[in-house]
């Protein structure tokens, strides 16, 4: 039996794998930025910690709506985003955080960058 190439595969798989990849790059993101601790006293919009993060507020609200597709973070009225419990694991010091490995995960030296 042969192992299937990128071409070999169907359409759907590939865009799933491509997601895949895609989700993961998101995710170490938001634990790089430390996203989930900027949110740990509640609910906050993407313009209210643009500053204090030093990034860009659109991009970082793009961020934030797709780390809500997910299911990390719930977005609220006025453009405000809270965790979830999923986003809770990305807090420094939560119980099981799963913050330490995702950094590891998105590091250069993982990705053999």
């Amino acid at each position: 039996m042969t192992a299937n190439t990128p071409e070999q595969l169907p359409p759907q798989i590939q865009l799933i794998q491509m997601g895949a990849a895609a989700t993961s790059r998101t995710v170490c993101v938001a634990a790089k930025l430390g996203l989930a601790d900027q949110l740990a006293s509640g609910p906050k919009s993407a313009s209210e910690l643009a500053g204090p993060m030093q990034v860009h507020a659109p991009s970082l609200h793009r961020l934030m709506r797709t780390l809500a597709s997910l299911g990390i973070l719930t977005e609220q009225s006025a453009q405000r985003f809270a965790l979830t419990t999923l986003g809770e694991a990305l807090k420094t010091g939560a119980p099981g955080s799963a913050r330490s490995s995702l950094l590891v995960f998105g590091s250069a030296w993982q990705r053999g960058a």
